[in-house]
């Protein structure tokens, strides 16, 4: 039984995950790609981004950063600029980094499919699939961090 499960190892996984680690809650992971695994959306860090990671994590280290993001412009034929500041990682690498720092705090990853959820009194119980094996786990509370169709919303 654990404290709380969060499904999706992204960004804001991650950083739920230790969160609750953190804060000496049994927290378990699910993932259901094994980590470091491509991602190809969703690498652009805005500076209020980087600042989040930072207080939660610590600096993100340089080689994570494919590159500075100072300016939008937006194509073709399209006068608009705008300033900003941020940064472009990759994916792979950067999610890896975080679950990695959310493991170092406690939390345990798991790689799964969930497939179903069914609430019970005081707990939630989670139906996973893992090498075409069915496992269940039993949290508390569920965070769901995956795909905007998942199976937690």
């Amino acid at each position: 039984m654990f404290d709380v499960a969060v499904i999706g190892a992204g960004p804001s996984g991650a950083i739920a995950a230790k969160t609750c680690a953190n804060n000496k809650l049994k927290t378990i992971l699910v993932e259901r790609r094994p980590l470091p695994r491509d991602k190809p959306c969703g690498g652009w860090l805005t500076s209020s981004a980087l600042q989040i990671i930072q207080e939660n994590f610590r600096k993100m280290p340089e080689k994570l950063v494919e590159s500075p993001i100072e300016e939008i412009i937006l194509l073709p034929d399209c006068e608009f600029h705008q300033p900003i500041s941020g940064a472009s990682v990759y994916r792979k690498s950067f999610d890896y980094w975080l679950t990695q720092n959310a493991k170092e705090a406690g939390t345990v990853i798991h790689n799964a499919t969930l497939k179903s959820l069914s609430q019970k009194q005081n707990y939630v119980i989670m139906k996973l699939k893992r090498h075409n094996l069915k496992q269940e786990i039993s949290a508390k509370y569920i965070v769901g961090a995956d795909v905007a169709g998942s199976t937690v919303r």
